[in-house]
């Protein structure tokens, strides 16, 4: 029996525009791709034990979350999405909040789940002659990255 999958085309990037308290989730729109990558810093150390070969210890965790999309008419959105106008006006105020990567708005309903507080550190818009507007944003985390909902 096959394994069920979680499609890709579930999954989206969220801003919570309510409280942790009761949140209003906001997912940007038209998205082409979403990703998570987080890394582990390392400090490495070489002493007369370790013979040829260094000790890499790891240190401090950081974590992004990445979109691309096309951009909507704004006005044309469905309630419960979010414009390249919201990721740009987040991006340009530099504004602090609570994102979440997941495949489904409910987090206590996702199969795919990651949930943290970021900002937005980097936004372009491009716009070639034979396609749509497109924008790409990228959220860096402040703090830790959970996969469960915060209670």
């Amino acid at each position: 029996m096959a394994v069920p999958k979680i499609s890709a085309k579930a999954i989206g990037l969220y801003f919570n525009e309510g409280t942790p308290e009761a949140p209003e989730w906001l997912m940007f729109a038209c998205s082409t791709s979403d990703g998570l990558s987080g890394s582990t810093d390392t400090v490495t150390a070489a002493t007369k034990c370790d013979g040829d070969w260094v000790d890499s210890l790891p240190t401090d965790l950081s974590w992004e979350f990445s979109n691309s999309s096309y951009a909507a008419k704004t006005a044309e959105l469905s309630a419960g999405m979010a414009s390249h106008d919201k990721a740009f006006e987040l991006w340009s105020t530099k504004e602090e909040g609570m994102f979440m990567l997941s495949d489904n708005v409910d987090p206590a309903a996702a199969d795919y789940l990651r949930i943290g507080m970021g900002v937005i550190t980097s936004y372009s818009e491009t716009s070639d002659s034979s396609d749509f507007l497109q924008f790409e944003l990228t959220v860096t985390g402040k703090g830790a990255i959970a996969n469960i909902p915060e209670a």
